[in-house]
Order: structure tokens, then sequence, then C-alpha cells
């Protein structure tokens, strides 16, 4: 489903993907400004981490489906958890770079990604995918029709999921007292929505695009470690194990910066 911009068709599932990344962006940025964060953090992250998503989730769609072109990106095709991981893997490697703790970043990041993956998965209903069982009876959109038989509409079942989540997170980050905590209660609650939605995907017909039903086990063995990482983070932020360096990343107290002008009267 789309639309044509002149000669250019515009896929409705790219209109929603942009979308959500923008949501994201904007939930992290204002979350990371009213703690005292520096707002251009937010821009570098948005300019590293976006590109090494989307290449995420088309790297884990092809090792998916051997053969498929990597870059017939018009043809569709993509797969979430790859997006998550480059994603953190670009995050790891720029706290490193800044010397900071890991998870000051990640905890403003994972509110805003599980809303934008909320408002994402609709892309997938104009797509004309991500379905489960056949069953009998239901209306949408708990249900969708699919060659004259009604399905249950995956898609939709984990969007709310996730927007539950991202209310859940909210109140996690707001009452958290050590970095981390957000990022572990992200990892356990996305973790377990999609191990608990995989085994209804498990009709290859109706799985993502071409894919056979070792998608789907991959897909939920991946989400039983994501579970087991968010249990680790939370334990060890328990133990005052995690980095909670994140001075660098903060904004230069106004008392800072009178002193400092004063020393050096020719910057004014």
């Amino acid at each position: 489903m789309g639309f044509y911009l002149g000669n250019l068709f515009i896929a409705w599932y790219g209109v929603i993907l942009a979308f959500s990344f923008m949501i994201a962006f904007g939930v992290g940025l204002y979350l990371a400004k009213k703690r005292g964060f520096n707002e251009n953090t937010a821009y570098h992250l948005v300019l590293l981490i976006v590109p090494m998503s989307i290449l995420g989730i088309r790297v884990l769609y092809v090792i998916y489906n051997p053969g498929t072109p990597f870059f017939a990106f018009r043809d569709g095709g993509g797969a979430l958890m790859g997006g998550i991981a480059f994603g953190l893997l670009t995050l790891f490697i720029y706290t490193r770079i800044r010397k900071v703790g890991f998870f000051t970043l990640c905890d403003f990041i994972v509110v805003g990604m599980i809303l934008a993956q909320s408002i994402g998965r609709w892309g997938n209903f104009t797509n004309g995918e991500l379905y489960g069982w056949r069953v009998d009876g239901g209306f949408f959109p708990f249900v969708v029709d699919i060659g004259g038989h009604n399905h249950l509409a995956m898609f939709f079942l984990e969007s709310i999921l996730n927007l539950i989540g991202f209310f859940v997170l909210l109140q996690v980050l707001k009452r958290q007292k050590t970095w981390g905590t957000t990022s572990g209660a992200y990892f356990i609650w996305y973790g377990t929505v999609r191990a608990i939605l995989e085994p209804f995907r498990q009709n290859p017909d109706l799985a993502f695009g071409n894919s056979s039903i070792i998608f789907n086990q991959a897909n939920f063995l991946i989400a039983l470690l994501l579970i087991a990482f968010g249990c680790a983070i939370l334990f060890l932020g328990k133990k005052g194990l995690l980095n909670q360096e994140h001075a660098a990343l903060l904004n230069k107290p106004r008392e800072e910066e009178e002193v400092q002008n004063e020393r050096n009267p020719e910057t004014l």
C-alpha cells in the first residue's frame, strides 16, 4: 500500500517507519533534556543509530532468507531484531568513545524506541503481513481478513503491548535510582512480548515475507535471550557493577560558565 508523488511510489510502510523514528528521537530528546543532558548528544546518536538500525533490519532479514538480494529494498523485507542489535552496538561504540556509561544513554533511548516499535507495527498492516493463526469470528483490529479467512492480527497485538510498555518504562525511568534499570526493564518487557506472540506466527505462509518456520523459532530464541539480558542488567545494577558515569553528557552548569567567562573575558 502506498501513493505516488509524481512518478515516485511512496510506500506507507516507509512513511510509518520514518515517523516512528522521529517519535523515538523526540521522546528520547525530551527525556534527556529534562534531566540536564546536552541535546547535541541526541543529534549525534540519531545520525549514527538510525542508519545502522535500518542496515541491521535488512541484514538479519537477508540472513533469514538466503538468496534475497540485499539492495532490493523496494521489494520489502526486514527483521526488527537486527535493527535493535545494530543500534545497540552503535550506541556501545559511541559510549566507549565518549567514555561514559552505556546505560546512561540507553535508558532514554529504549523509552522512545518501544513507542516507535508500537507505531511501526502498523507498517506491517499496510504491507499485508505479520498475521497469525486462522480463527473463527473476531473483528478488526484483533483479526484481519486474509484470503477470505480471519487471522490473528499479530501486528496489532504487539503494537498494543508495546504501547503499554512505553507507559511502564516512563514510570520506571522516573523512579529508578541507578542507570540501567529502565534498559533492563525494556529488554525483559519486549523479550516477553515477542516470546508470547512468536508461537502464534508459526504458519510459514503467514510469516514475514517468504520466511519459513525457522524465522519464528529464531525470533523466539532471541526473545528469550533478551529476557535473560534484561535480568542480567538488573542484577548487575543492583550490585553496583554498571558504569554510571555521565558527566561528559550533561550541560555545563551556569555557575561554571560564569567563572569560565570571568577567567577568559576575550571569549565574550
